[in-house]
């Protein structure tokens, strides 16, 4: 049982390569934004170690790429499509949002739906010239909760909001409520040198 999405469904990579697929990917995208969301299963009794291979996914060589764990709502950090990602536990799914990365602030997760934009998102679209982030959502009967945007370390956020340091930039936790469709205007400011 697959969750159903619009615009395709999570389909095995590994199908013919393994007794029981362990790899599932979903490719998603809507104005502006387009994204992979890849589970990697764990059929044993014990942890699996080799995790989630980003390798068998559909990414592009030479492009790093955000890592953002669904389930745990927790940014793991840049990664290349040759990349493994765990461990998984026994008996366990690692769900994780793979966006590539634009060197501007951006979308890489949020706590609303499986999809992780498909659904509730409409667009993204990036202002280069104001540095202004604008996110389109969708009407999703009131649901309340956040959209995960990692800021590049030569970007800050203009006002206060809750952020979480990532090594490489901040994560921004931006509070939402989709009782209508409307637009989200996030402003930044461009740092005059960057933070080592």
């Amino acid at each position: 049982m697959l969750p159903i999405y619009q615009r395709g469904r999570f389909r095995p990579v590994d199908l013919f390569s393994t007794a029981t697929p362990r790899t599932l990917q979903l490719e998603a995208g809507t104005d502006g934004r387009e994204w992979i969301v890849a589970a990697g299963l764990n059929w044993n009794n014990r942890e699996n170690e080799k995790g989630l291979d980003l390798g068998l996914l559909n990414l592009t060589k030479g492009v790093q790429y955000h890592a953002f764990d669904v389930f745990k709502q927790k940014y793991i950090g840049l990664a290349t499509p040759g990349t493994v990602l765990g461990p998984i536990n026994a008996h366990g799914v690692l769900l994780v949002n793979i966006t590539a990365g634009l060197g501007r602030p951006q979308i890489v997760g949020t706590d609303l739906h499986i999809s992780q934009g498909g659904v509730e998102v409409s667009e993204e679209l990036w202002n280069e010239d104001t540095a202004e982030l604008s996110i389109g959502v969708m009407e999703m009967h009131g649901r309340k909760g956040h959209l995960r945007i990692h800021v590049p370390l030569t970007y800050a956020y203009e006002k206060g909001a809750e952020t979480v340091d990532v090594g490489n930039g901040t994560l921004l936790s931006i509070p939402v409520v989709l009782d209508g469709a409307k637009t989200i205007k996030l402003k930044f400011i461009r740092r005059t040198e960057v933070i080592q």
